[in-house]
């Protein structure tokens, strides 16, 4: 009897790890070796101009602590900066430096030629298929 076919959950995972480790090694190879996995997720749900911690926290899925211990070291990399939030001076907004703008640009770059590449690889319509597809179950729950 053959195994079983692994489930929706296992295929998006083990996708998106395969996907996380070309992201990687292809940013290190653009000249930002300093960056890691759990970092690049971070940096993904930040707006361009800047989150609340908060809101991160909530995008992220990750405890505040593990968010507060990623912006720490994003901040030491010199990716990330702590600004004030006008009308709040206990509140405080993560934003972009120059350097995290200009490896934002580079991994929004990368991004794009991987998908260009996997669309080549498995033909631009069933790779739009795809996209569509997971557009959908991202935007409902499995019982609606």
């Amino acid at each position: 009897m053959p195994p079983p076919e692994p489930n929706i959950s296992r295929l998006l995972r083990d996708a998106l790890r395969t996907l996380e480790r070309e992201t990687l090694r292809r940013l290190h190879a653009a000249g930002y070796p300093d960056i890691s996995v759990a970092q690049t997720k971070l940096l993904g749900d930040l707006d361009e101009d800047g989150s609340a911690q908060g809101v991160l926290v909530e995008r992220s899925g990750l405890t505040a602590q593990a968010v507060s211990q990623l912006i720490e070291q994003l901040v030491g990399l010199g990716y990330l900066a702590r600004e004030a939030l006008p009308g709040d001076r206990r509140a405080r907004r993560i934003v972009w430096t120059e350097h995290g703008r200009r490896g934002r640009a580079v991994a929004l770059e990368l991004l794009a030629e991987m998908e260009a590449e996997l669309a080549q690889r498995v033909g631009e319509r069933r790779y739009a298929t795809a996209r569509r597809t997971l557009r959908q179950i991202a935007e409902q729950s499995p019982g609606d």
